[in-house]
């Protein structure tokens, strides 16, 4: 952080500028700004578990930067498993009907459908319990806190304002 305002300051200085081996007495402004800013949001409605880091910290990509609570999710996703488990079994043994002559077309393609929405059920209790958990997209540094540990979040709420200023544009 030093170092990008430090940047900064050395870009908004005059500075001479040459061309064909005369001296120009022009200035330049340059601004100097992250390459990537942020603003993280949830995906989920609940509370705020725990902030990792404070305003002006740095962090490396994949690192977790919020915890969200996620306890209920956790519960959703094991839930989400075992119909998915049991919806396979009942598949499983609806094919075995089939062959045998026992079960109709009808029955299998209901196991089937079965499957395939509890599948999704299952995927979408994975993604809502990953959802819990903010990570950094790319290394940086906490530019702003948006919210606090234990207050409630709604989906899409701005959590978290991140920059990546490893690489500076000049505006």
């Amino acid at each position: 952080m030093i170092r990008f305002a430090i940047l900064c300051l050395i870009a908004l200085l005059h500075v001479p500028v040459a061309v064909s081996g005369q001296e120009m007495d022009e200035e330049y402004r340059v601004v100097l700004a992250p390459r990537y800013k942020t603003v993280l949001s949830s995906e989920v409605m609940t509370s705020v578990k725990k902030i990792a880091k404070e305003m002006g910290d740095g962090f490396d990509k994949g690192e977790i930067l919020i915890q969200l609570e996620d306890t209920i999710f956790r519960t959703m996703q094991q839930k989400a498993k075992f119909l998915l488990e049991r919806a396979e079994e009942q598949l499983k043994a609806k094919k075995q009907l089939y062959e045998d002559n026992v079960a109709s077309a009808f029955e299998l393609k209901d196991a089937e459908a079965v499957v395939a929405t509890a599948e999704f059920d299952y995927a979408k209790a994975t993604k809502e319990l990953d959802s819990c958990t903010i990570k950094s997209p790319y290394q940086g540094h906490i530019e702003d806190i948006l919210i606090n540990e234990h207050e409630m979040v709604q989906i899409g709420q701005p959590l978290i304002e991140v920059v990546q200023d490893r690489t500076l544009l000049a505006k």
